[in-house]
């Protein structure tokens, strides 16, 4: 989660995301459950202050990031479609934990960082 799109925050995201997918920060996929179609991670941005850059906007579109606020030199609005992308990508992580911790041996997030994924 960043607070708003400042500079770095695409390369921040980006790392975050490629550690989500490459399951360094998330638990593996389980037995025949198909859980392993959506990304295990979501990048949030809270206020977007200007344009996002080409490279974030292709994350948003993907639905891989979302950006819960937009601000501009009159308001800041709320931007409903990202709201209820993170509200879907939520469920499917509560749903996804019911799944695994209903099955034997409850996954976990790896926790031993000195052998390489």
């Amino acid at each position: 989660m960043k607070r708003s799109n400042y500079r770095r925050v695409v390369e921040e995201l980006e790392t975050f995301l490629a550690d989500a997918q490459a399951r360094k920060i998330v638990s593996e996929p389980v037995g025949p459950i198909g859980d392993h179609q959506r990304s295990p991670g979501l990048g949030v941005v809270c206020v977007l202050e200007s344009a996002p850059s080409a490279r974030l906007q292709s994350l948003i579109d993907a639905e891989k990031v979302v950006a819960i606020f937009e601000k501009d030199e009159k308001a800041t609005r709320i931007r409903p479609k990202d709201v209820l992308v993170l509200v879907n990508f939520l469920h499917f992580v509560t749903w996804r934990h019911r799944v695994h911790s209903s099955q034997s041996g409850d996954p976990q997030i790896k926790t031993d960082f000195s052998t390489p994924p």
